[in-house]
C-alpha cells in the first residue's frame, strides 16, 4: 500500500479511456490497490489484482467494471492475472 505525502492510505483504482485520452472511466473503488488488470480475448472481461481483502488475489469483472468476483484465496503470488488464446 502506498501512502500520499499526509501519512494516508492511497489506492490505486483501474480506468479505462478513450485511445485518444478522453472519456475516462473508473472501474474499481476498492479502498487498497487494484493492478495489473489484463483483457479476455474478447473483450468482455477484465482480471485484475487486488489486495482489497488484506491480501492480493486474482479478480475478475465484465468489461464495465461491474459483477467484481475474486478467483482466488490464499495468502501465497498468485501471480499477476493474464488470458491466454
Amino acid at each position: 500500500m502506498t501512502l500520499n505525502p499526509h501519512g494516508h492510505r492511497r489506492a490505486i483504482a483501474i480506468l479505462v479511456m478513450d485511445t485518444d485520452g478522453t472519456d475516462v472511466v473508473q472501474l474499481t473503488n476498492s479502498p487498497d490497490w487494484d493492478i495489473e488488470a489484463a483483457w479476455s480475448p474478447d473483450g468482455r472481461h477484465i482480471a485484475f489484482y487486488s489486495a482489497r481483502e488484506g491480501n492480493f488475489e486474482v479478480y475478475v469483472m465484465d468489461a464495465y467494471g461491474a459483477c467484481q468476483v475474486r478467483l482466488t484465496n490464499d495468502h501465497e503470488f498468485d501471480g499477476f492475472p493474464d488470458y491466454r488464446p
